[in-house]
């Protein structure tokens, strides 16, 4: 099968069943909780888009333009929250947009990656040399691990440095 257009391919893990949306031009993919729906960052015109995309139709809806760069983008398990890291020039940031009010707010600055949301929907884990978890509605962190850690990207596992 030919892969080389642009766009996005989703498929079964044995490569059946295969959709293509070709007009999907993003990155940072989150999937939602029901498997129903994908998440990504577009850049068009100096800003950053959240997008979400139905799976069943290829529906396209703009959540919301951010002018700073983004990354990490982590849905909630309720479906109502994003979770993403946001730089401007000096730093960065954890910011959680509310879904239905599209109320952003900074929870902690000065973190290395999003490691994901607990099952209550109101904390989130992160790492910046150690893991942290972090409540959004208070924003106080806590150091989980005693030792430093490395996350790897996309998947979450950990491995502990001497």
């Amino acid at each position: 099968k030919d892969l080389t257009e642009s766009g996005v391919v989703i498929m079964d893990c044995n490569g059946e069943n295969e959709k293509r949306f070709p007009k999907v031009d993003g990155s940072n993919f989150a999937w939602s909780s029901d498997g129903k729906q994908l998440a990504f960052i577009s850049k068009d015109g100096g800003s950053n888009h959240i997008f979400v995309m139905t799976i069943d139709n290829g529906n396209l809806k703009k959540v919301v333009s951010i002018s700073e760069s983004i990354e990490d983008l982590v849905w909630s398990y309720d479906g109502k929250k994003f979770a993403y890291i946001k730089w401007n020039s000096k730093r960065n940031g954890l910011w959680v947009l509310d879904m239905k009010s599209g109320m952003t707010k900074e929870i902690v600055s000065d973190i290395g990656k999003i490691i994901g949301w607990a099952k209550d929907n109101k904390t989130l884990f992160y790492e910046y040399g150690h893991i942290y978890s972090i409540s959004v509605e208070d924003g106080e962190p806590k150091q989980i691990t005693k030792v430093s850690v490395i996350t790897k990207n996309y998947c979450n596992p950990v491995q502990f440095l001497k």
